[in-house]
């Protein structure tokens, strides 16, 4: 009975490794969204600047056209002139600055996207590794459990058919002995895999 006890939950055990599930992890790279949204901003929001400062561009030259004779407003006309045409040359550099930025971003997010693809895939390549893994730890425990079983039965068999031999042993704990030797058996065979020792196995 106590045999039969010890193999189910010895098969219990065996299967429970193969049980197990790895874990599937999959990275997901950081979305550049919110910086080319506020890229896009900065680029329509310098348009819109640089259009404002052709038609002050022109506001100011209609104003000098209208208004020859006051010599402190032309003065007054052509340093706004050059301080628009400034503002505008500002605001050719910040565009081109833009065009730029927009242009690395897309390198560093086509980059992003490989790393996580290849560090996916290397990722997806690990898990299967570690599922055939433990289905093989699996199989080999389910094997050297029925070996262990079948070393543990052989025991058995040997000790009912040589109780004779245990005629020291008292009566009651004659039986326990007999019990306890495919149990030493197994345990044995569990641990100290003696199948390893045989080199041409």
């Amino acid at each position: 009975m106590l045999f039969v006890i010890a193999a189910c939950l010895g098969m219990l055990l065996a299967t429970s490794c193969s049980n197990r599930k790895p874990l599937t992890m999959h990275y997901s790279a950081p979305s550049v969204a919110p910086v080319r949204e506020k890229l896009s901003d900065a680029q329509s929001l310098s348009v819109a600047e640089a259009t404002t400062g052709v038609a002050a561009q022109l506001a100011l030259a209609r104003a000098k056209t209208l208004a020859p004779q006051v010599p402190d407003l032309q003065e007054a006309i052509a340093e706004a002139s050059g301080q628009v045409e400034h503002l505008l040359e500002v605001n050719a550099n910040l565009q081109a600055a833009l065009k730029e930025v927009g242009a690395k971003l897309a390198v560093y997010e086509t980059a992003t996207n490989l790393q996580t693809t290849l560090l996916n895939s290397a990722n997806d390549a690990k898990n299967s590794a570690i599922t055939e893994r433990d289905i093989a730890v699996a199989k080999y425990h389910r094997l050297k459990f029925l070996v262990c079983l079948l070393a543990a039965g052989a025991v058995l068999s040997l000790a009912w058919r040589f109780k004779t031999l245990l005629l020291f042993i008292p009566p009651p704990y004659d039986l326990v002995a007999i019990g306890a030797l495919p149990v030493i058996a197994f345990a044995f065979c569990w641990i100290a895999e003696p199948w390893e020792w045989l080199p041409f196995l």
